[in-house]
């Protein structure tokens, strides 16, 4: 149908803002808060134009931060088990 539960634009908003938060978290600090920013305008547009509810935005948010996490977890295993450095 023309609406979904959850907001894939807030997802990938979210879980972009989530998964280079954790990789870069002590050396982009204002990229991190900028980034932020842009994902809650990019929510926000989502419910501004009528296309979600906010119970939507804040499923995708959740969603893409879940994500971002277990994949940002896996990414720093690989690294760490073949020895691999990274940022």
């Amino acid at each position: 149908g023309k609406f979904g539960f959850v907001s894939s634009h807030s997802a990938n908003a979210f879980g972009l803002f989530a998964y280079l938060g954790l990789m870069l978290k002590p050396k982009f600090r204002i990229l991190i808060t900028v980034l932020f920013f842009w994902a809650c305008l990019q929510a926000y547009s989502r419910i501004y134009l009528g296309v979600h509810y906010p119970a939507d935005v804040i499923g995708g948010a959740i969603i893409g931060v879940v994500v971002a996490f277990i994949i940002s977890k896996a990414v720093q295993w690989v690294y760490t088990k073949f020895k691999i450095s990274y940022v």
